[in-house]
């Protein structure tokens, strides 16, 4: 029998006992679906995260610090980024020498000012990031304006607000935030009233997609800023004069160049942070979290497989006259094995299937279900059913049936004719 033939009497075999095939590919849909489910929950929530380090923006960006000794010449190990050297605070002077090194654009320093921001309209203060924008930044950052516009002026009182934080903190469109006011209150002071040079114009929005995971902080003037964190911080682990940093964020020509000027600054005595680093290690973090849900979500197809082996060695029994009778019409012990297994492998392929589909029917409905739930952005997926997880679900679902098939197969391979044909 060539293939065509065995396929076609595969299916013959199966569509005459439908009940039970209908029954053995249910075992292989739950387990394919719990499969599918699982893993695309982990992709989903990868693909999530990656997305806020994949922009050119953060990849075009290093944060640097200055450590003590030796251990910044020492590559960062994975999960480590440095943490276990001791950090020294930076100076202007350390910010000068950075920006001499090549294939760096600019340097600003980080503030790390938390500040209880409250807007006008909206009732109370959160609490939110503040940064400043260097001079030589500015046209970097007007590129990205959604509404209103870059400030013209620096020593007005203005400010950038983040797409994120209209969107996740006070709730209001790009175009209604534009010329509202902004007060700026230290993170322990109370709710007095702010003096004038505490509040700030709304001049524009930005995108926070375009800049990632650095694109969240509220932006001021960097002199602004600086004068702001003087007045503003209260934190007495947290630096607040001028001329003191913790880290600096070090903005790349190419982001091609990452690793060469990361090297180049681990030899100056400095520690860097880039989000190539940072992929990888998150890339590596879902990589050992999705084999761990693919084995638990797999766990059900393995026990179908005894569905499987059950219903191919029942077919083995009642069909031994028929197997006895192509024996005898001149059907090798090859074709007969050939038949089972292509019968268990229609049953993976069947299963594997419709598992597939409803696993992605699942993770999209409890996506919709989890938007207004958790109060998701629309951008936010996260269930992800990639194209390697869709083929490879139901190439696995396969492998196991035709696994469970092997020994009913092999059995209906061996028999002997005569006795075959004599079986009651």
């Amino acid at each position: 029998m060539n293939a065509a033939d065995t396929l076609s009497m595969a299916w013959e075999n199966l569509a005459r006992r439908k009940g039970r095939t209908l029954l053995t590919s249910a075992g292989v849909v739950v387990g394919v679906a719990s499969l599918v489910l699982m893993v695309s929950l982990g992709l989903g929530l990868q693909r999530q995260v990656v997305q806020l380090f994949e922009t050119d923006e953060s990849l075009r960006t290093l944060t640097v610090r200055r450590v003590r000794g030796d251990a910044a010449k020492k590559k960062a190990a994975p999960f480590n980024f440095g943490l276990d050297a001791q950090m020294l605070p930076m100076t202007d002077k350390d910010l000068d020498e950075i920006r001499a090194i090549p294939g760096i654009a600019s340097v600003r320093p980080e503030l790390n000012l938390f500040l209880r921001v409250a807007i006008e309209g909206k009732e109370g203060a959160v609490v939110y990031p503040v940064e400043g924008v260097g001079a030589d930044e500015e046209a970097r950052y007007a590129k990205h304006i959604v509404a209103g516009s870059m400030w013209t002026s620096r020593t007005d009182k203005v400010c950038l607000l983040p797409t994120a934080f209209l969107e996740l903190r006070v709730n209001l469109k790009p175009g209604e935030a534009v010329n509202r006011k902004v007060t700026f209150t230290g993170f322990l002071q109370d709710d007095a009233e702010a003096p004038d040079e505490d509040v700030y114009t709304v001049a524009g929005v930005l995108d926070t997609e375009a800049f990632g995971f650095k694109g969240r902080q509220i932006y001021l003037p960097l002199d602004q800023a600086l004068s702001l964190r003087e007045r503003k911080a209260a934190h007495p682990l947290l630096p607040s004069k001028r001329g003191s940093y913790l880290s600096a964020e070090v903005r790349l020509s190419d982001p091609r160049q990452s690793e060469e000027v990361a090297r180049r600054l681990r030899n100056s005595g400095f520690a860097t942070l880039s989000a190539v680093e940072l992929l990888k290690n998150i890339n590596l973090i879902f990589l050992v979290l999705e084999g761990f849900m693919a084995c638990v979500g797999a766990i059900g197809l393995v026990v179908s497989l005894f569905g499987i082996a059950n219903t191919m060695a029942m077919a083995v029994l009642e069909r031994t006259r028929e197997i006895g009778i192509m024996k005898a019409l001149g059907a090798r012990n090859g074709d007969i094995g050939r038949l089972f297994l292509a019968e268990a492998a229609s049953i993976g392929l069947l299963g594997g299937t419709v598992g597939l589909a409803a696993g992605a029917l699942i993770g999209k409905a409890l996506n919709f279900i989890a938007h207004p739930v958790f109060d998701l952005p629309p951008t936010v997926s996260l269930f992800h059913v990639s194209a390697w997880l869709a083929a490879g679900s139901v190439v696995f679902s396969v492998f196991v049936s035709v696994l469970a098939g092997w020994l009913p197969a092999r059995r209906a391979a061996r028999m002997e004719p005569v006795a075959a044909v004599r079986y009651e």
